[in-house]
């Protein structure tokens, strides 16, 4: 079964997006939308320098795929003991899924939010409005306003990843922009429940440090 994604991102022979554990899918990296001064000058100068071939491997992904992964802000307005309302920010990842602003990340991200902003690698930050949102599988759509195209990441099929592949998580723990983890695939099509108590199926488990910030 294809399924949508969310949360950071997972390198498994292709790119996953993910919590902890969570309905993802793997996607692939589309190629960049404009040419201009490469930032990564490639696999041989990485080996002149004493890289491995997983180190280079590693650093090529991530200069890749970090400019499509977002850090997501989410407003909530909270109740306070004397009923005065309080707003209280939370933060999430999320990544492109075309050039236009869809941008896909976790339900519990924006769950509730009065506002939500976008910002990306670059620092330029965007009001975006939430399409849909699908607690049952804890995933959200959202639409950014492009004032340029966007650098994204294109979606795959799940059903072809393995146990044992190698993940890389991309993502923005603890408010930590940009962070990178690595680990594998642990297992797959687990079946976890929510802090609501809500059973989610098809999830992916990782072995990959997911800390808070990461979901997205």
């Amino acid at each position: 079964m294809k399924r949508a994604v969310l949360a950071g991102l997972l390198i498994a022979g292709g790119f996953v997006a993910f919590t902890t554990l969570v309905r993802v899918n793997p996607f692939r990296m589309l190629e960049p939308l404009k040419v201009g001064v490469p930032v990564w000058s490639g696999p041989d100068v990485a080996r002149s320098a004493g890289l491995s071939a997983d180190e280079v491997n590693n650093i090529d992904i991530y200069r890749q795929a970090h400019e499509a992964t977002v850090n997501i802000t989410s407003t909530v307005l909270r109740r306070g003991w004397f009923m005065e309302i309080y707003p209280e920010r939370e933060t999430g990842s999320g990544f492109f899924i075309n050039d236009q602003g869809l941008v896909i990340t976790n339900n519990h991200v924006v769950s509730g939010s009065s506002e939500v902003r976008v910002t990306l690698p670059d620092r330029s930050s965007y009001p975006a409005s939430i399409l849909v949102r699908d607690p049952q599988n804890d995933l959200a759509l959202l639409k950014v306003a492009p004032k340029k195209p966007f650098k994204f990441l294109r979606l795959g099929d799940s059903d072809k990843i393995q146990i044992g592949q190698k993940v890389l998580a991309i993502g923005n723990p603890f408010g930590l922009e940009g962070t990178l983890t690595t680990g594998i695939i642990s297992s797959s099509n687990r079946t976890i429940s929510d802090e609501n108590g809500r059973e989610l199926e098809g999830m992916i488990q990782t072995d990959a440090a997911i800390n808070p910030g990461n979901s997205g």
